[in-house]
């Protein structure tokens, strides 16, 4: 390599060519160069120097041929590139290069000071949200200052601008210490006031479970929704977070600020569950109630079962348990209050009582837990402690007794049709003695029958008990039924009813048959008169000491524990409107 003196100026062939210029390139030229580079980047631009001079040497030796030329010139033209590159980027940035996500490239140090000072004066932080929905915060609507802690020009200064060239090919990103302050109540003010942070428009995150695809006819895991329930206290610590560094943007989902879901689409239980199901796919459970069917299969199942090391179903008698508990609240009718439609033409609310249906949920759990480990299709009911004639709001069916306590009337229906009615005398309200309203059933039904209480004893033809001592049975030492009787001279709590109907009553029925007893008001506005029963004819006017062609039966012993009924009180003022023949009833020696 020839030296050259630092005041020659280069001449590379003696003629007059034009090269660019390179030709009037002195060696001191290299000395002024900026003082501030690094040991690095001297080195470099030295090197690229000495080969260029010594291209130019080889041509001024005399070589001519064109393909060297070309060198020479292009050697030369990235040697000056190369140079000017150096010096340029000494005083400006490198490309890509970014400070607190402005882009500075190719700015002087003044000119990306103006651009973060501009940011600032106009900070918007945008927040990425569930379904691609975005929302803002404006740095002026919280009172946004900042003072930046130090200048472009120090990150300049880092800058390896000798390799300014590689900087074409890879990103460099700088932060510039930042003293933010802002108003915290307006911020949060406008945290609150962003449609994110309604309620009213959050969707709750559903768990990733087993769906079916019908067209595969196969089971596959859902992913299900994320959802947008917001966490208010995360979504408050992100966005002060943002502001506070002067970030751009927030993506809501992938810092955090959702509700997550419980199960993810890669939950390995889940995963295995998935297995079991379509190893399992032909199971199916058909649960009948009269005409409505609950219907199971594998994908309402598959959370109840598992698997043993031979691959046998397990079930979980927590979950299917649970399970039969949800039917029977569906189906049970005991204990709940229906409505019933009165022969009166209205609608009445009974009060529960003993009747109606109710699922013995424990058996019905092992049934169903039974027919699970068989596998396949199958078709079952369910296990009852107790019955009821149809299933639906009208448990009773169409055969049953109807008892309104207000008008003192009764009606008896089998199977639709009406076999009897009467009126009664029911329990003795002036005496805490009312017959008990509800909807029970007839236990089970006597003939002859005597009844006893406490200091008393009665004979009757025919008893039928309904609840706790209570039942409907004939009254001979009545004359008078219905209207207000019960009001100051009523039962113990029965039902006494003529004789002649309590015996068509009697021959009908059977124990089971349903009892509805209801009121239509409180307690009668005034005592009215009554009117009597006719008997037919040829019914005895006195208890019978056995009943009517048939075999004596041993006599019922039914203990009631109520008090010995005192005397009958006088008649109350309202008597004016009893007939003038009438006089108040001896006390009732039977219920």
């Amino acid at each position: 390599m020839s030296t050259m003196e630092s005041d020659d100026t280069m001449n590379l062939s003696g003629e007059d060519e034009d090269l660019g210029g390179l030709d009037q390139f002195r060696l001191d030229d290299w000395e002024e160069m900026p003082s501030n580079m690094e040991a690095q980047e001297v080195q470099a631009a030295g090197g690229a120097y000495a080969a260029a001079e010594d291209a130019f040497a080889s041509a001024a030796a005399g070589h001519e041929r064109t393909g060297v030329r070309i060198a020479l010139i292009a050697a030369g033209v990235v040697l000056l590139i190369y140079i000017a590159g150096l010096i340029f980027f000494q005083f400006h940035f490198l490309p890509n290069t970014r400070i607190d996500s402005v882009n500075c490239a190719w700015k002087t140090a003044k000119g990306a000071d103006q651009e973060l000072i501009e940011k600032i004066d106009a900070y918007t932080l945008t927040l990425e949200e569930h379904r691609e929905k975005t929302e803002y915060i404006y740095g002026r609507d919280i009172d946004l200052q900042a003072e930046i802690g130090g200048s472009a020009a120090t990150i300049l200064k880092q800058q390896k601008s000798g390799l300014w060239f590689a900087a074409m090919l890879k990103h460099s990103d700088y932060h510039l210490q930042a003293e933010v302050q802002y108003d915290a109540d307006k911020l949060a003010a406008a945290v609150q006031a962003l449609q994110v942070s309604d309620p009213a428009g959050m969707t709750e995150p559903v768990d990733a479970h087993i769906a079916y695809d019908e067209q595969k006819k196969t089971y596959y895991i859902d992913a299900g929704d994320p959802g947008s329930v917001i966490l208010p206290e995360v979504l408050m610590q992100k966005i002060t977070e943002a502001v506070e560094s002067l970030k751009p943007s927030v993506d809501l989902q992938k810092e955090g600020c959702y509700q997550k879901q419980a199960v993810l689409a890669d939950d390995e239980t889940l995963k295995k569950n998935l297995a079991l199901v379509n190893a399992h796919a032909d199971i199916s459970l058909e649960i009948l109630f009269g005409e409505n069917k609950e219907v199971l299969s594998i994908s309402e199942i598959y959370p109840w079962i598992s698997s043993d090391a031979e691959g046998n179903i397990v079930v979980d008698a927590g979950q299917v348990t649970a399970y039969a508990a949800s039917l029977a609240e569906k189906y049970n009718t005991y204990d709940k209050d229906r409505t019933l439609h009165t022969s009166w033409d209205f609608d009445v609310t009974v009060e529960k009582g003993d009747y109606g249906w109710k699922m013995d949920v424990d058996a019905t759990a092992a049934k169903i837990a039974d027919a699970i480990r068989a596998g396949g299709s199958q078709t079952m009911e369910p296990e009852w402690a107790q019955t009821a004639n149809a299933f639906g709001a009208t448990d009773w069916g169409n055969t049953y007794v109807e008892v309104n306590l207000t008008k003192q009337h009764l009606y008896y229906y089998k199977e639709g049709e009406l076999v009897q009615e009467c009126d009664f005398v029911s329990g003795t309200v002036s005496k805490d003695r009312a017959t008990p309203t509800g909807i029970y059933s007839i236990k089970y039904r006597k003939s002859p029958a005597i009844l006893r209480g406490i200091n008393w004893e009665t004979p009757v033809n025919y008893w039928m008990p309904f609840y706790d001592g209570c039942g409907m049975h004939d009254a001979t030492w009545r004359r008078k039924f219905g209207g207000t009787i019960y009001y100051y001279n009523g039962s113990h709590g029965c039902l006494n009813m003529p004789i002649g109907p309590t015996k068509i009553i009697y021959d009908n029925i059977v124990a089971g048959t349903p009892i509805l007893i209801y009121k239509t008001e409180t307690e009668p506005v005034k005592v009215v008169p009554v009117h009597e029963t006719p008997w037919p004819e040829g019914y005895p006017t006195a208890v019978p000491t056995e009943a009517p062609n048939e075999t004596p039966v041993p006599v019922e012993v039914i203990e009631t524990p109520v008090p010995v009924q005192e005397p009958a009180p006088t008649q109350p003022p309202v008597t004016t409107e009893v007939p003038a023949t009438e006089v108040p009833a001896p006390a009732e020696p039977a219920a």
